[in-house]
């Protein structure tokens, strides 16, 4: 995950058009795409921004959403107590 103002300065985000976000968006993918796992600087980052930390979801498994692993597996503890590490699926918030 990266945030508007890491990677546009302060100045130029009044008048910003979607083709000046195509370069600084390209560079943050090629690098998160590097593979291996997360470090810990970069799982603080994630835990700073992450919405969904500690909300209840209905599905891919019904539970409270507990973060994202350093494998970067979406980690809820289900409603019996498991934790589950998932690596894909649609989250629908629970009502």
């Amino acid at each position: 995950a990266v945030a508007l103002g890491e990677v546009v300065p302060p100045s130029a985000r009044s008048r910003l058009e979607p083709r000046a976000l195509a370069g600084p968006v390209v560079s943050a993918i090629l690098s998160a795409a590097r593979g291996g796992p997360l470090d810990a600087d970069e799982l603080a980052a994630w835990q700073n921004r992450d919405f969904l930390a500690g909300r209840t979801i209905r599905s891919p498994v019904e539970g409270v959403i507990e973060g994202v692993s350093a494998e970067g597996a979406l980690v809820v503890r289900g409603k019996d107590g498991v934790r589950h590490a998932l690596r894909s699926g649609v989250v629908t918030p629970a009502s």
